[in-house]
């Protein structure tokens, strides 16, 4: 979680960094359509760039033209970086870091498919 401090479901709108949506858009089972990720090869491919528009996910359901929610970038390793828009409306209005920022995050490994610490790294106006 971008965090929820106070230990409850009912309670404090606030939902999941980067890596854990696209855990969660990824998975067997997933919330999200696998289309509301893009991927970008940072780690294999130098000199590359990425340009497009990253949605939050309290906007996903008003995504007419299919912005991803996650930008995962691959590391040529396990430790990929997640960058995502942590707009703060709606089921993500109580956020209490990085409000309406982008946010990059790192995970220690797995890929982000399996449970690993992610860390936020930096935040973007």
């Amino acid at each position: 979680l971008m965090g929820n401090p106070l230990f409850k479901d009912d309670v404090g709108k606030m939902c999941f960094n980067p890596v854990k949506n696209y855990q969660i858009a990824a998975g067997a089972g997933s919330w999200y359509n696998n289309e509301n990720i893009a991927y970008f090869n940072s780690g294999t491919a130098g000199g590359t760039s990425w340009a497009g528009k990253i949605i939050g996910v309290a906007d996903y359901h008003r995504n007419p033209f299919n912005h991803p929610i996650v930008l995962k970038l691959e590391s040529g390793n396990a430790g990929d970086w997640f960058v995502g828009f942590n707009r703060a409306v709606g089921i993500n209005a109580d956020n209490v870091q990085a409000d309406n920022l982008v946010t990059v995050y790192k995970v220690k490994g797995g890929e982000g498919k399996k449970y690993s610490q992610s860390y936020l790294k930096t935040t973007l106006k």
